[in-house]
């Protein structure tokens, strides 16, 4: 936490004066000269193959990004997902850093790019001003339970409707149309996926309906609006819900029904 005071003088330096404007632009050319020099070596833990040709592409790529004044955060964490990214991307761009996380990659070249970048952002601002921010971050995502809407599994008691799984409810209440294909795939389930906000009330707004998510046979395609809008309409007549709870909270919240269209 002794980092966390730092980080705020920070912040309140990256939003001040024209002067401050022309001191970062300095610090900036300082940045551009250190990306001159030759690449330095991963952090301890790293296993990275900084003679393989994706790797030197991407160590290249953001040398040259470096050199224009671009500074990014964007290294890989494995499965590890960060529930205050919004708020961690919202405080780096105040420090005109750009957040652009990695997807999976099995080898680790790609984060080649991330771990130079990194190299640059510590010299810069300190070893520890990643972590600081992440720390601010995630007190931010913490404090705005009044007017964020949060995933449901970072909530700690999900919404809730009656006494029944909601995807139940929804089969309970669908039609398949006449002429559906009842025979089951091999080695696949037909399904598809309904997305919607629960407010602080109860009630349901933002309904999505097979928009992320869904799979059909090929002789059931066809059926896919027809699903959709009527699974909608079903949504829309579940009412009232328990809202979601964060920290003693009752908070909006968004949540996922996964509804089998096989029997």
């Amino acid at each position: 936490m002794k980092y966390i005071p730092l980080v705020i003088s920070l912040l309140m330096l990256s939003c001040s004066d024209e002067s401050s404007e022309k001191a970062e632009t300095l610090t900036d050319q300082g940045l551009a000269k250190k990306a001159n020099l030759p690449p330095p070596p991963p952090p301890i833990g790293e296993q990275i193959d900084r003679n393989n040709e994706l790797c030197v592409a991407e160590i290249e790529r953001a040398r040259l990004d470096a050199m224009k004044g671009k500074l990014v955060y964007s290294k890989y964490e494995g499965m590890k997902i960060r529930r205050h990214d919004e708020e961690l991307k919202e405080l780096l761009k105040k420090f005109n850093i750009a957040y652009e996380p990695l997807g999976m990659n099995c080898t680790g070249e790609l984060n080649c790019y991330g771990l130079y970048m990194d190299s640059l952002i510590t010299e810069k601002y300190g070893v520890n001003f990643i972590s600081s921010l992440s720390q601010i971050a995630d007190h931010m995502f913490e404090a705005r339970w009044a007017t964020k809407t949060y995933e449901y599994w970072h909530v700690d008691v999900e919404p809730k409707y009656g006494k029944v799984p909601p995807d139940t409810f929804i089969l309970s209440k669908l039609n398949l149309p006449v002429g559906w294909d009842y025979e089951p795939m091999q080695s696949e389930r037909q399904y598809i996926e309904a997305e919607f906000v629960v407010d602080t009330t109860g009630a349901v707004s933002n309904i999505k309906v097979g928009d992320f998510g869904y799979n059909l046979k090929y002789s059931n395609n066809k059926f896919l609006s027809h699903l959709k809008k009527q699974i909608k309409s079903i949504i829309e007549e579940m009412k009232p819900w328990e809202p979601a709870m964060f920290n003693s909270h009752k908070v909006k919240c968004w949540y996922l029904v996964d509804i089998n269209l096989d029997k």
